[in-house]
C-alpha cells in the first residue's frame, strides 16, 4: 500500500513540476529574442560573404576547372542519354529540400500540428541556405529552434526535438561511417608515403572520435538536468568574457530548476518508435545517397582513358572526407572538403589510369568529378536557398511591422 501511495505522491509531484516549468518556459518564451536580430542578420552576412568567396577561390584556384571542357563530356556528341544524368542528380537537390524539413516538421504531426506545403518548403530552403553557410553547424540549430517556436512550439520542447533528431543523427553517422573508417585504417600504409595522407587520415580519426563525442553529449543533455544546467553555466561564462549580455549565476539556476520537463519531452520524442524509427531510416537514406552521388559523379565523366574505378573505395573516401570535414569551422567546409577528398581519391589508388604516368589528366578527372558533386551536393541548394531565405526574411517583417501596428491599436483604443 505504502509502495502504490508513493508512486502517486511522486506523480502528482512530477506533473506539478511540468506544470511549473510549463508555466515558467510561457513566461521566457515572451522574451525571447527574433533569431532576425541585428547581430545573428550580420553574423550571416559574413558567413554569406564568406561562402561565396571560398566557393570563388576553390573553383578558380584549387580545382582550376575548365568548364568547356567540363560541357563537353557531359553533353557527348555519340550519347543517345544526353542529359539524362542530370535526373538523379537534380533528384538528389530536391530529396535535400525534402530532408532538411521532414526531421523536425514529423516530430510537430505528434503535437496535433499541421504545417502546409508552403511552410515545409520554406523552411527547408531556409535550411539548405544555412547548412551551406554555418561553420559546423552554429546557425542552424538556434534556427531550427526559433522556427519550432514560431509554430507554436514552447522552447522546452522545441529544444527537445532538436536534441532528440541530432541523436538520432549523429547514431546514424557514426553507423554508416565506422565501416568506412576500417577501410581507411586498412589502408592506411598508402596514405602514410606522404604528409597530406597522414594529415587526412588524422582529421578523419578526429572527425570519427567527436562524432561519438556528439552522441554522448546529446544523450547526457538530453537525459541529466545537471548536465543541462553546467552547459548553459559554461556558455554564460563565455558570454561573460566577450561582455555580451549574460545572466547571473543565480537567475541560470533559476532558468533550469524545472528542467525535468525537458527530460520527459526527450524521453516522449525517442519513445514515438513511428518517428523515431522514421527519422532514423530517412538519414540513413541521406547519407548512402550522399556518398553514392559522389561515386555517381564520376561514373557520368568517365572516360576510355579510365582502366578501373574502385567504387567501393571511392564510396569509403567520401563517407570518411566528409567525417574528417565535419567538425572543420568554415562556412561549408569549402576548402577544406576538397583537399580531403582529392587526396583520399589520390592515395588511397580508386581511380587507375590507362597510362598511370598521365597524373595530370588523373588531378584534372578528380577536380571535375568534385566540382560535379558538390554542384548538386551543395551548391545549387545554397544557391536556390538565398531566395527562399530572402524571401522568409521579408515575409517575417511584414508581419512583425502588422502585429506591432495591431498592438499600437489596441493600445490607442485601450486609452479612449
Amino acid at each position: 500500500m505504502s509502495t502504490k501511495s508513493d508512486k502517486r505522491v511522486k506523480t502528482d509531484n512530477q506533473k506539478k513540476s511540468v506544470d511549473t516549468a510549463e508555466n515558467f518556459i510561457s513566461f521566457d518564451n515572451n522574451k525571447q529574442k527574433n533569431f532576425f536580430s541585428k547581430k545573428n542578420l550580420l553574423f550571416i552576412l559574413i558567413s554569406f560573404i564568406a561562402c561565396i568567396t571560398f566557393i570563388t577561390l576553390e573553383i578558380i584556384f584549387v580545382l582550376k576547372i575548365d568548364f568547356k571542357q567540363l560541357f563537353n563530356i557531359f553533353f557527348k556528341d555519340d550519347d543517345v542519354n544526353n542529359g539524362l544524368w542530370l535526373l538523379p542528380l537534380f533528384m538528389f537537390f530536391i530529396f535535400k529540400i525534402y530532408f532538411s524539413y521532414v526531421i523536425h516538421c514529423w516530430r510537430l504531426k505528434s503535437y496535433s500540428i499541421k504545417l502546409s506545403f508552403w511552410d515545409k518548403m520554406e523552411y527547408g530552403f531556409c535550411m539548405a541556405f544555412l547548412v551551406a553557410i554555418s561553420p559546423a553547424n552554429f546557425i542552424t540549430d538556434p534556427f531550427s529552434i526559433w522556427w519550432l517556436k514560431k509554430k507554436g512550439i514552447n522552447l522546452t520542447r522545441a529544444t527537445s526535438i532538436v536534441i532528440s533528431t541530432s541523436l538520432i543523427w549523429q547514431l546514424v553517422c557514426i553507423i554508416v561511417t565506422f565501416p568506412s573508417f576500417i577501410y581507411v585504417c586498412e589502408n592506411y600504409h598508402l596514405l602514410s608515403v606522404s604528409a597530406n595522407g597522414v594529415s587526412c587520415f588524422w582529421f578523419n580519426f578526429l572527425g570519427v572520435f567527436l562524432n561519438i563525442c556528439s552522441l554522448t553529449f546529446y544523450i547526457l543533455i538530453g537525459v541529466n538536468k545537471h548536465i543541462h544546467l553546467w552547459v548553459s553555466m559554461l556558455f554564460n561564462k563565455i558570454k561573460k568574457i566577450f561582455k555580451w549580455k549574460y545572466l547571473s549565476k543565480h537567475q541560470v539556476i533559476h532558468k533550469y530548476l524545472n528542467q525535468e520537463v525537458m527530460l520527459l519531452y526527450f524521453k516522449e520524442n525517442i519513445r514515438n518508435w513511428k518517428v523515431t524509427n522514421g527519422i532514423f531510416f530517412i538519414c540513413l537514406i541521406f547519407e548512402f545517397y550522399v556518398y553514392l552521388l559522389f561515386c555517381f559523379s564520376y561514373a557520368v565523366i568517365k572516360t576510355p582513358d579510365i582502366k578501373f574505378i574502385n567504387w567501393y573505395g571511392l564510396f569509403n573516401c567520401a563517407n570518411c572526407g566528409i567525417t574528417a570535414n565535419k567538425y572543420i569551422p568554415l562556412p561549408g567546409g569549402e576548402l577544406s572538403i576538397e583537399f580531403i577528398l582529392k587526396t583520399l581519391t589520390d592515395k588511397l589508388n580508386v581511380i587507375v589510369l590507362n597510362n598511370k604516368e598521365n597524373t595530370s589528366f588523373l588531378n584534372l578527372f578528380i577536380n571535375n568529378g568534385l566540382l560535379l558533386w558538390r554542384f548538386f551536393f551543395m551548391y545549387l541548394p545554397f544557391f536556390v536557398g538565398v531566395f527562399g531565405f530572402i524571401a522568409f526574411i521579408i515575409k517575417n517583417i511584414i508581419k512583425s511591422k502588422k502585429n506591432l501596428i495591431d498592438q499600437q491599436n489596441l493600445v490607442e483604443e485601450a486609452n479612449q
